[in-house]
């Protein structure tokens, strides 16, 4: 017998994950998947589907399985934040790219994972589709393309972990179905890419080798800032078309300068990144070196005259005193599943806490 296999039919009332298959299969291909996160369908991504008569037959075969989500089928790129103990946190390094590049999580659906992760859901970005390579991003934080797929939300495992979105955050479903859930920003699109040329002539060497620059990594908060900031401009930069070049070099020069200012990052660091970042993307070799040098120098001594101000003792948290939607906060709130009020009807059941992050 198969070890996800009981006699008894699964019926909603008494199987959450079959409660949350059908929700999601609403709008979004579902298939199941094991307890070890493993698909339990050869030929799943072709097999997903939104049809309630098949995923009730294939919950009654396999009634402890998760409702996992094709997400390169539906349009979606997922941005994995993993957490385990004694590894990586990708929540932390996700934070840290996040407040450097600007960004914000308004409208994102998230998922909290078993494990104290979290699941963001993007639509794809123009152009070729992203799979499930990871580009530059730091260590902890994976992607899921096309090709890949994720546990669904409302998943629980058998001892009782699950997967559980985010109190204040838009539902996937309902945000699927809207058209709500906001494309993948371009900053993070190009980290992700491994190849950021438009013409597809070569890669961004300079990114890619970031890590191993004098300079570039530090012991302080401030400088693991400074850092990931870098890396995000010299992203973007290389990924800059034709037309707006000039005034993003100038952007980032001048963001950059600020963290300089701090003694967060070295001159020189900056001012070689950026170069790297306009050799990539063919402005260094159209403007000459003379005209990128006074661009990139005029940025970055406009931010020293700026200093950027003292990073906040802990992370922001939309449910603390950081402003609302601008990052992930350490989850710590989401314990166990919960969130039935975040249920649809057809999933009537016990009364769940309200859950929150921070």
């Amino acid at each position: 017998m198969n070890i996800y296999s009981l006699s008894a039919r699964a019926t909603p009332a008494d199987n959450p994950n079959l409660i949350a298959a059908l929700n999601l299969a609403a709008v979004l291909p579902v298939f199941p998947a094991g307890p070890d996160k493993r698909p339990l369908l050869a030929g799943w991504q072709e097999k997903a589907t939104t049809e309630e008569e098949q995923i009730r037959k294939w919950w009654d075969s396999y009634p402890m399985a998760l409702p996992a989500i094709v997400v390169g089928r539906a349009g979606l790129v997922v941005i994995d934040c993993d957490r385990h103990p004694g590894g990586d946190d990708g929540i932390k390094a996700f934070n840290r790219l996040l407040s450097a590049n600007g960004g914000n999580l308004a409208d994102v659906p998230i998922t909290k994972t078993a494990n104290g992760g979290a699941h963001l859901f993007f639509k794809q970005p123009k152009g070729e589709p992203l799979g499930n390579g990871r580009g530059e991003l730091p260590d902890g934080i994976d992607v899921r393309g096309v090709g890949g797929f994720v546990i669904a939300p409302d998943a629980v495992l058998p001892d009782g972990k699950g997967w559980q979105s985010v109190n204040g955050r838009p539902l996937l479903a309902d945000a699927f179905k809207a058209g709500t859930i906001p494309e993948l920003p371009q900053w993070l699109a190009a980290i992700i890419r491994p190849n950021r040329q438009p013409n597809g002539d070569g890669i961004d060497e300079y990114v890619r080798g970031f890590a191993d620059m004098p300079g570039a990594i530090g012991d302080s908060r401030g400088e693991a800032y400074a850092a990931a900031a870098l890396q995000g401009a010299a992203a973007e930069l290389s990924a800059t078309p034709t037309g707006k070049r000039n005034e993003t070099l100038n952007a980032v020069a001048f963001r950059m300068g600020k963290m300089v200012a701090r003694g967060w990052i070295d001159e020189k660091t900056v001012t070689d990144a950026l170069l790297g970042a306009c050799d990539a993307n063919r402005y260094l070799r159209e403007h000459g070196h003379r005209a990128t040098m006074k661009t990139i120098e005029s940025g970055i001594e406009a931010g020293k005259k700026e200093p950027h101000p003292d990073l906040p003792d802990r992370e922001p948290s939309s449910g603390g005193d950081g402003p609302a939607d601008s990052d992930l906060s350490d989850l710590s709130g989401l314990s166990a599943i919960g969130g039935a009020k975040q249920r649809r009807a057809a999933c009537e059941g016990p009364a769940g806490e309200n859950w929150h992050m921070g």
